[in-house]
């Protein structure tokens, strides 16, 4: 089987989180990683990855899989172009920092490479010490917040507070392939193993079947365009 060349991936390496920030449209935190055998099954399918996204949950939390990500990803010969990863800023260890040192000298293009704070107004602060942690790295910025609550999607933490306002519908989230290469359209691993079409969605969304593209066992060109079709006759029939 030809491998898989995809422009932007998202891995969700753990659904931990050390805060409960009212915004979130993850929703209640879960005590589970990824596994390393959907990772394994990931990147055995993967040739390359223009721009990968580490997220969670709270992705600090968790240094030994960004390492493990990095290490499978050579094992398999993955080339990756960029990363971006956002955190809380309300730990920072230092094995967090070494975990981004690797990750971006395992990059082949990291003019775009990015580690992010999220600076939202329902966040806890977080302390200049940890702030200063951050700032060593020279692809380290302050993600802007939210300007209004009409931003913030209608899912999780946000649904159940009644402050999400924006719907986010599966309709639209069609990938567009060419041959084996996913020029558009985001290829989100989770970490029950599934492959989603979107970051966009809580943890009770994300399980639901027809939101799941397919497992990362069958992860192929054909299961995209399955799901394309898919989306294409539900649009048609709403």
């Amino acid at each position: 089987m030809e491998k898989l060349s995809i422009n932007n991936a998202t891995i969700e390496l753990t659904r931990r989180c050390n805060m409960q920030c009212r915004h979130c449209l993850r929703g209640p935190a879960q005590n589970v990683d990824i596994s390393t055998e959907y990772l394994e099954s990931f990147f055995s399918k993967v040739s390359y990855i223009s721009g990968l996204c580490l997220t969670g949950g709270e992705p600090s939390l968790v240094p030994e899989k960004i390492r493990e990500v990095i290490r499978i990803a050579k094992k398999y010969d993955v080339d990756i172009g960029s990363f971006d990863l956002t955190v809380n800023g309300k730990r920072v260890s230092d094995d967090f920092l070494v975990s981004m040192i690797e990750f971006y000298n395992y990059c082949s293009d990291n003019e775009t490479s990015m580690l992010m704070l999220s600076t939202d107004y329902y966040h806890e602060r977080i302390t200049e010490e940890n702030l200063n942690k951050l700032g060593v790295f020279k692809f380290f910025q302050k993600r802007m917040p939210y300007n209004d609550k009409t931003e913030l999607i209608n899912d999780g933490y946000a649904e159940i507070n009644g402050i999400g306002r924006r719907e986010d519908k599966i309709y639209g989230y069609e990938m567009e392939i060419d041959d084996n290469h996913i020029s558009e359209g985001n290829v989100y691993l989770n970490c029950k193993g599934n492959i989603i079409p979107t970051c966009d969605m809580g943890y009770e969304r994300q399980d639901e079947p027809e939101n799941i593209v397919c497992h990362v066992s069958e992860l192929s060109i054909e299961k995209f365009s399955d799901f394309n079709l898919k989306l294409e006759l539900e649009t048609v029939d709403n």
